[in-house]
């Protein structure tokens, strides 16, 4: 699928088009699950392959914004007795072709991690978040707004990282 230009002109207009062919996937998944209390561990890999008819040249290429490789890692310890609850994520994203992109064809594989621990009071729960505590975030690797138009119009590229960075919430939750 892309973007491109209408013939005829320098309108700035373009058509969406899909592939001429078929989307191709193929890939497997690993799961695998721990739960011995007080411990829940949850771990899963993915590969995956992606190819389609490219719009533009017509030609075999690897779908965009599909991750070659995937696998993440959640870890908790609960005490019931306590209502004290702590958990970490880690999650890994690999590489993915990219479109359009003035700065690269592949992106950058990338880690993040995130950390949560909840304490029950009586009728509260409170809690502490962080997330992405790797501070990945796209424009570590390349700029957001691209050097001149893109398809479209675009002046910014598409996402295939975070954005934001590192995040922190807290909150108290009100059990009736």
């Amino acid at each position: 699928m892309g973007l491109h230009p209408v013939p005829g002109g320098s309108t700035g207009l373009v058509d969406l088009v899909n592939a001429a062919g078929k989307l191709r996937t193929h890939g497997g998944e690993l799961f695998a699950v721990y739960n011995e209390e007080p411990f829940v561990v949850t771990a899963y890999y993915a590969a995956t392959r992606s190819r389609e008819i490219s719009p533009a040249t017509g030609q075999p290429r690897e779908a965009p914004y599909v991750p070659r490789e995937e696998a993440g890692l959640d870890a908790a310890l609960e005490d019931d007795d306590s209502g004290a609850y702590l958990a970490t994520e880690i999650f890994y994203t690999g590489r993915q072709a990219l479109q359009d992109d003035p700065y690269r064809n592949v992106s950058a594989p990338y880690t993040t991690l995130g950390i949560l621990a909840a304490q029950r009071l009586g009728r509260l729960t409170v809690f502490a978040n962080a997330e992405n505590l790797t501070n990945v975030r796209q424009t570590r690797f390349e700029p957001l707004l691209r050097p001149s138009v893109g398809e479209g119009g675009q002046w910014k590229v598409d996402a295939w990282a975070p954005l934001d960075g590192r995040r922190f919430n807290a909150g108290v939750r009100y059990h009736f």
